[in-house]
């Protein structure tokens, strides 16, 4: 059975920072890490799709956003976890592109890529509808972290509450 999560970045991983463009402004969010050392520990592989408009509205390069990638993984590595990978929409909101969640592109490139299917233990955690919608279109089971949701009755208040619901799926299948 595959067991893996795909992670938004921004309000899920790392503190939302309204255009975050220098790696000296990653925050990680409260419980994050324990979270995420969770999911690991317990065979999860661990993946991050990010909407990232701020590309194309001109606040951050390209380039730079693949140093803050970068940088938020070695941090992570630092902490003993391993991402698999990280994906990135950069394209304004109003350009009709595949990438930007809710639509899948990125998330069957996943799919695709790892050889992954949806399963009882495949799940997406965001903090937005977006992000839920985007995991429920790929079949997955979404969670989500904040306030109530349309799309899942699965509230939490960080990604080690969102972890400790998430390793229980083979449990219950």
């Amino acid at each position: 059975m595959d067991k893996f999560v795909i992670l938004d970045r921004d309000g899920t991983l790392i503190e939302d920072k309204n255009f975050l463009n220098t790696p000296t402004q990653i925050r990680f969010m409260p419980k994050a890490i324990d979270g995420l050392r969770l999911l690991q520990d317990n065979g999860f592989q661990l993946f991050v799709v990010s909407n990232q408009s701020g590309v194309a509205r001109g606040y951050l390069s390209l380039d730079t956003l693949r140093r803050i990638d970068r940088e938020m993984t070695l941090m992570l590595k630092m902490e003993g976890i391993r991402l698999r990978s990280s994906f990135y929409c950069p394209h304004h909101p109003n350009e009709r592109c595949g990438c930007r969640k809710p639509r899948t592109w990125l998330g069957r490139k996943i799919l695709r890529a790892y050889g992954l299917s949806p399963s009882p233990c495949g799940f997406v955690v965001g903090d937005s509808e977006r992000d839920l919608a985007f995991g429920l279109a790929l079949g997955l089971k979404a969670i989500k972290i904040g306030k109530d949701s349309k799309l899942t009755r699965i509230v939490v208040n960080n990604l080690l509450e969102a972890a400790e619901r998430i390793i229980t799926c083979d449990s219950k299948s």
